[in-house]
């Protein structure tokens, strides 16, 4: 009785510690100040006159409709959906025998494994605009892609053909063959695409870190710190933390009460 409790003490302080982190999550989005592209042009202008340059660095938000980047928008990698970011993901589906030990007695079990062959984002970056008259830079590399837009969830049996009629780069289907040369063949259940994108003219809220060091004020993944790009508002993200923090909070304790009760029972009678 009281190695139950135990576990569930344990699970209490995990419900306990995502809940802090939670409560972060929406203390952090509510402290920080949310700027308009003008304010932080104006801003890293100001730094620039005192200090040169690529010297400005300002943790905040922002708030905007995306922007395809100079290049023009990027393509969905199986959809080919016009998007300013995407994430392609191939996942592999096959059977391999394992060796098993039952009873004290060894046979082979054939068990189903799912492992990822590729998963490719876009690092390319976009534009936000938020109709103040100055368009902020973001660049989608290491940050956290929040609720994009899924295009492509398709599982193909067998060998797979680089993509069905989503169609396949020559990279994704060398990865495919190397696949499955890599074990036998015969053994492959068959291949899962995914695909998100975030599309032009999408409301986003960024949060992180501004900075002009690339001689243009845009978002860049920090040192440390936050970066999170998301299709949902500020409002949407801090609420479900909220809500989230709010049932960690009262399971951590329900669990605890349960827990302790169960570990001084268990003791009692041992």
């Amino acid at each position: 009785m009281w190695i139950v409790g135990i576990i569930l003490l344990l699970l209490a302080a995990g419900a306990a510690f995502y809940g802090r982190s939670r409560r972060n999550v929406a203390r952090t989005a509510t402290a920080t100040d949310t700027l308009t592209g003008d304010e932080l042009t104006k801003l890293a202008a100001g730094v620039g006159e005192e200090v040169g340059s690529g010297s400005f660095i300002q943790r905040c938000e922002v708030v905007g409709q995306t922007v395809a980047g100079t290049d023009g928008p990027v393509e969905g990698p199986y959809s080919q959906t016009k998007a300013v970011w995407y994430r392609g993901q191939v996942t592999h589906r096959y059977w391999q025998m394992e060796r098993r030990e039952r009873d004290g007695k060894s046979y082979w079990d054939r068990v189903e494994h799912t492992e990822t062959v590729s998963d490719l984002s876009s690092e390319i970056p976009f534009l936000v605009d938020d109709g103040s008259g100055a368009q902020i830079v973001i660049d989608p590399r290491g940050a956290d892609i929040d609720e994009p837009e899924q295009t492509v969830d398709r599982f193909e049996p067998g060998g797979g053909n680089g993509g069905g009629n989503g169609g396949g780069s020559g990279l994704l289907d060398s990865i495919l063959n190397a696949a499955l040369r890599s074990g036998d063949q015969s053994g492959t259940i068959g291949f899962g695409y995914h695909e998100w994108v975030i599309r032009p003219g999408v409301n986003v809220y960024v949060h992180g870190v501004a900075s002009d060091a690339g001689g243009r004020v845009g978002f860049v993944k920090p040192d440390k710190g936050k970066y999170m790009i998301s299709t949902r508002s500020e409002e949407q993200i801090v609420g479900e933390a909220t809500k989230h923090a709010t049932w960690a909070k009262i399971g951590a304790i329900t669990l605890s009460v349960i827990g302790i009760v169960l570990v001084v029972a268990g003791l009692a009678t041992a």
